[in-house]
């Protein structure tokens, strides 16, 4: 499943059914991040208000965090995709994490700030409210900045672009200095020392070509980042060339001369890559070239191919109703199905999956774990949850002719698991089976147990997406878009 998109994944079994809380890997929890800061906001607004009537103003930096929120906050009236888009979700946890904290409470409640009852009756209210909500935590934010450098890679975009704010032609507000540097961070801590560089290399480009250049001396901490990702990469003669483009720029800085001079000393004919252990490169499936370029919209297969595909009517369990298929392959079979579920049921179901939201699982040896190569939040809705849910069981056994009937015991199928993808979710190519000979004990439900094994998955998209989103079948080079 490439980035970006929110479905319902049904799965057919013999058949099969399937269709502090973690902020990042739902797009959904970030939407309710900002209503929490809605009310912050408002809160924060009858403040401003009220001192002013009283004749007194609050520090420059109160007001202008406000301002930048609420114009943020009208924006989002007028996007319906606003908290889809990577770089507004990184603005709005690093508010959450650090902007009220910092840049109001800091300059409200200190030890020199006058204490007015409305400046202590606001601490109160926040105080409150963070203490009273599951808000995201930091190392949401780390997954968040790790996830804006994973869309990079993946949708080849310019980090120029990403740093002003622009993502797959939509405009926001620019990433500044000190959020770039985080992410920069964040990816030397994953040991990913390449992309570290490429990086710092850009932030060093944006600074000297901004209008507002950042002197020399206050780069020192980029060139010496850059120097050591270089050399965590096997590549010190990187970190030499950009070194010594300091020092010759800086020759009084006696420390980067010291360290220029170490690097000029190695050995680099023998030296061995000096990474950590851990392995310097993303999931070996997220950068397989034909999961990319499905991914990114390509068509790899010959005109020869697609054009034995053809939509029809297809018969359907009921004589007089026909199925509209569009097929994208047949051996095996993938089809699209259009005007299944109608725009009720599709916000119905929605609804019905929010407060079951939990972050997707993969099996592991030791049993279900959280892993980078499914990042997402599930939640499994049976046909006895609601009546909407047996209907659309019953609707795909018409048109398919499978049986979708949840038993205690030797079931025909799985519950509808509905699976919101949240900043740069996916979930890599994967095989999909069951074991066969799962016994009591094992990660297979109990009423799954001698049912055999998925020979079927059914998919409903619950909502349209601006870019990618796409389920890919990387060997049969074979791509369906997002149709809602």
């Amino acid at each position: 499943m490439c980035m970006f998109l929110s479905i319902v994944a049904i799965s057919t079994l013999n058949c099969l059914f399937l269709v502090r809380a973690e902020v990042y890997s739902s797009i959904y929890k970030i939407e309710k991040i900002l209503e929490i800061e809605a009310v912050l906001l408002g809160y924060l607004r009858v403040l401003i208000e009220t001192e002013r009537s009283h004749g007194r103003n609050l520090p420059w930096d109160v007001i202008g965090f406000y301002e930048k929120c609420r114009s943020e906050h009208e924006r989002r009236r007028f996007d319906p995709n606003f908290a889809g888009n990577p770089i507004n979700d990184y603005h709005i946890v690093d508010r959450y994490i650090n902007g009220w904290r910092k840049y109001v409470l800091g300059n409200l409640v200190c030890g020199h700030c006058p204490a007015t009852k409305p400046i202590l009756d606001f601490e109160v209210s926040y105080n409150y409210i963070i203490r009273n909500n599951d808000g995201p935590a930091l190392d949401d934010l780390e997954n968040i900045a790790d996830a804006i450098a994973r869309l990079t890679q993946m949708y080849n975009l310019e980090l120029s672009d990403i740093f002003s704010g622009k993502i797959m032609g939509t405009q926001t507000d620019p990433l500044d200095i000190r959020e770039i540097e985080h992410i920069i961070d964040v990816l030397h801590s994953r040991d990913l020392f390449e992309d570290e560089g490429y990086w710092l290399e850009s932030l060093l480009a944006k600074i000297n070509t901004d209008s507002d250049v950042l002197p020399l001396p206050e780069q020192r901490r980029f060139y010496k980042k850059l120097g050591r990702a270089y050399y965590m990469a096997g590549v010190p003669h990187e970190a030499i060339d950009w070194l010594a483009h300091y020092v010759e720029k800086v020759p009084d800085d006696k420390n980067m001369t010291a360290e220029l001079d170490w690097y000029m000393s190695l050995d680099h004919n023998k030296m061995a890559r000096a990474s950590t252990g851990i392995d310097n490169t993303k999931h070996a499936d997220e950068i397989d070239p034909v999961y990319i370029a499905l991914c990114n919209g390509e068509e790899l297969r010959s005109p020869v191919d697609t054009a034995k595909l053809k939509c029809f009517n297809r018969k359907t369990k009921i004589p007089y109703l026909y199925a509209k298929e569009e097929v994208m392959n047949y051996d095996p079979r993938v089809s699209l199905f259009h005007e299944v579920i109608s725009e009720n049921e599709t916000k119905l179901v929605r609804t019905l999956a929010e407060s079951q939201l939990d972050r997707s699982l993969v099996e592991a040896p030791a049993g279900f774990e959280r892993d980078k190569i499914r990042i997402s939040q599930t939640a499994w809705l049976h046909d006895v949850f609601h009546p909407i849910i047996g209907k659309l069981s019953r609707r795909i056994e018409t048109l398919t002719g499978l049986n979708l009937r949840e038993k205690d015991f030797v079931s025909d199928c799985e519950p509808l698991q509905v699976l919101n993808y949240g900043v740069g979710g996916l979930y890599v190519p994967h095989y999909d089976y069951l074991e066969e000979t799962a016994d009591v004990g094992d990660s297979v439900p109990t009423s799954l147990l001698n049912s055999g094994d998925r020979i079927a998955t059914w998919l409903f998209y619950l909502s349209d997406v601006q870019y990618g989103g796409s389920t890919v079948y990387p060997k049969l080079k074979v791509r369906v878009p997002v149709t809602k």
